[in-house]
């Protein structure tokens, strides 16, 4: 074992429980089986469930190695959070960040009472204000801009990331040769 040594992972899915479960597992693994400095996670996502996100947000704020972040292409809704949790964070040219508020998915044919619309109103609140805590601790982003990001639902360039430090760099991602890299799937 290298000391200083470096573990990539590349994620590229949907923030689901299974596929933060999944990555969970492979960081827990690798922290045993390598005892690494570092996890560089090569990260995009569409985004997806929001219980799954904030979950997966502690764990990596959790570890007691550095967490480096890199945007290879889109990181959208709640997965920005996720991104936010690394110590360092970068971005491929040509790669985005999608911010909207938060959404519950409804099935088909789904009927509710007043109260339960309450409920889930309060829900969506809560997640919101969770969601929107966490950018603005980790970014120059204010609350009442991250609200005007929920409230319209926009897409981000690498220019906004760089100056409300979304982003510390943009940059090319590479892997040095001899790396470590694992795929989380």
């Amino acid at each position: 074992m290298l000391k200083d040594q470096i573990i990539y992972i590349n994620f590229y899915q949907e923030i689901s429980p299974i596929s933060c479960q999944n990555l969970m597992k492979l960081i827990t693994a690798a922290m045993v089986d390598y005892k690494p400095a570092e996890i560089y996670i090569i990260f995009s996502s569409p985004g997806g469930a929001i219980s799954s996100g904030i979950t997966l947000y502690n764990f990596l704020k959790s570890l007691p190695v550095k967490i480096t972040m890199h945007n290879t292409g889109s990181v959208d809704s709640i997965a920005n959070i996720i991104f936010l949790a690394a110590e360092q964070r970068y971005a491929a040219p040509n790669s985005s960040f999608l911010f909207h508020g938060a959404k519950m998915p409804v099935r088909a044919e789904t009927s509710f009472s007043l109260n339960e619309i309450e409920e889930l109103s309060s829900s969506l609140k809560i997640d919101q204000d969770k969601i929107s805590g966490i950018i603005c601790k980790h970014t120059k982003l204010k609350k009442t801009e991250v609200e005007k990001l929920f409230n319209r639902g926009e897409s981000k360039g690498l220019d906004f990331a760089t100056n409300k430090e979304i982003i510390h760099e943009i940059k090319e991602m590479t892997i040095p040769s001899g790396s470590i890299l694992l795929n989380a799937f």
